[in-house]
């Protein structure tokens, strides 16, 4: 897995263990970021806007911060789920398996379809925190107040999504 660059709070966190630059690290910031409004984009159709009302709604509604960074990221990931459910469909009215001109059989192209937008979905949902994965790693070691917020964040996303509680 990549290494991603570390948040001004996550340098702050850990220290600076070759103790060099501990001035600069304390006077690091986080970036605030402007907020998102949660109001589903007009050229969502079909699938992919039922997930945007359902999900990413819920998101704001229960106090995610949904900014506009994440807006490109939470589009991809519903149009990405809405060709994986097309592909779908497709694949129960057609068959995993078609017949060819010449009499024989072949896969059926949108098994490739489902297969990639299915993972490309899972990867932006996952960068989302929409994964129980992903919901997983926020809750790393911290303060109390910290843990309390990303474990109740972690449950609001838990029905939200409908992975158990």
């Amino acid at each position: 897995m990549p290494n991603h660059p570390k948040t001004a709070s996550q340098k702050r966190l850990e220290g600076d263990r070759a103790k060099v630059g501990a001035r600069k690290a304390a006077k690091l910031k986080d970036p605030t970021p402007k907020l998102a409004s949660s109001d589903c984009p007009k050229h969502l159709k079909g699938y992919a806007r039922e997930l945007w009302n359902r999900v990413i709604k819920e998101l704001k509604l229960s106090g995610v911060d949904f900014t506009v960074a994440d807006v490109a990221a939470a589009e991809q990931a519903c149009i990405m789920y809405q060709r994986a459910r097309e592909a779908g469909d497709k694949l129960n009215e057609d068959g995993l398996v078609i017949a060819t001109s010449d009499g024989g059989y072949k896969q059926n192209p949108y098994v490739v379809i489902e297969r990639h937008s299915t993972g490309e979905y899972l990867k932006l949902a996952g960068q989302l925190g929409l994964t129980p994965v992903a919901r997983a790693r926020l809750g790393g070691e911290s303060d109390g107040d910290k843990d309390d917020k990303r474990k109740a964040w972690r449950d609001k996303m838990d029905k939200v999504v409908g992975n158990g509680k």
